[in-house]
């Protein structure tokens, strides 16, 4: 499965997840998959899970859907990514339970609140409320977020495959500690990008450890990483600043490439 890693401070949401689609069999489909929508400038969106929605590549499935909102609030996107999830799996689910989740980060504007607060939000067929994965996938999809109250620092949260839960609490203290001495987003962006999770971390669903690439090279060619497996992911991370006053649409999303990833 697709590793996420979300996180968010009140400086920036970031979202980072890799690029690798592989088939059951196994082997290596697609190195270069894009797998992260931008929704209103103020809230990415990544997958986890099926590459696929019927026969539309699920970044386009995504795009589409988020598309046809209505609204531009948080909350009236994710309930209707969870409604039309549900109905649009449920032909897949009928045969096999897949897992597949939808994970946000960026910004909210709660009723209560004059500004806007970070924001991570999952919409998942195999995650509770709280973020913690249950035994069996549901065929139906639900909700869970956490808002950054101002009294607190930043979160992180990862999806997906497994890391290491000393692997995970080590990234977090890392981009703690960058946010903490505001360094700005690259700082933390390479912490999420070179911590060790979308490498030699990163646990698969099935339990195998992978080993570390050993390749001197730090971009691999789309055949050796056919032949092996081992070779770290191509990555894409989206930066999304806060928005200055309620209503305001952020200019931009920044996407950030390191270590020879490219979105070409």
């Amino acid at each position: 499965m697709t590793l996420i890693i979300a996180a968010v401070s009140h400086q920036f949401g970031f979202l980072a997840a890799d690029r690798r689609v592989m088939l059951s069999t196994g082997q290596l489909h697609d190195d270069h998959q894009n797998k992260i929508v931008v929704f209103e400038s103020r809230l990415c969106f990544a997958y986890t899970g099926l590459a696929q929605v019927g026969q539309q590549n699920t970044d386009l499935w995504l795009a589409k859907t988020l598309s046809q909102c209505g609204s531009s609030t948080a909350s009236a996107a994710i309930e209707h990514l969870r409604e039309s999830a549900s109905r649009a799996f449920a032909p897949a689910f009928r045969t096999t339970m897949y897992r597949h989740a939808f994970v946000g980060a960026g910004w909210t504007l709660l009723s209560s609140q004059r500004e806007y607060l970070p924001l991570l939000c999952w919409v998942s067929n195999f995650h509770d409320e709280n973020a913690r994965e249950i035994a069996t996938p549901s065929r139906e999809f639900s909700i869970g977020y956490r808002v950054l109250a101002p009294s607190a620092d930043s979160s992180l949260e990862s999806f997906g495959q497994r890391i290491p839960t000393g692997d995970k609490s080590k990234i977090y203290r890392r981009f703690r500690g960058a946010d903490r001495r505001r360094t700005g987003p690259e700082a933390p962006i390479r912490i999420l990008a070179d911590g060790g999770a979308f490498g030699r971390g990163a646990k698969p669903m099935g339990g195998r450890q992978p080993s570390r690439c050993h390749h001197a090279e730090r971009r691999c060619s789309t055949e050796l990483r056919a032949a092996d497996r081992r070779c770290r992911p191509r990555l894409a991370i989206v930066c999304v600043p806060p928005s200055e006053q309620p209503g305001t649409r952020v200019s931009r999303a920044d996407l950030h490439h390191f270590r020879g990833r490219s979105d070409e």
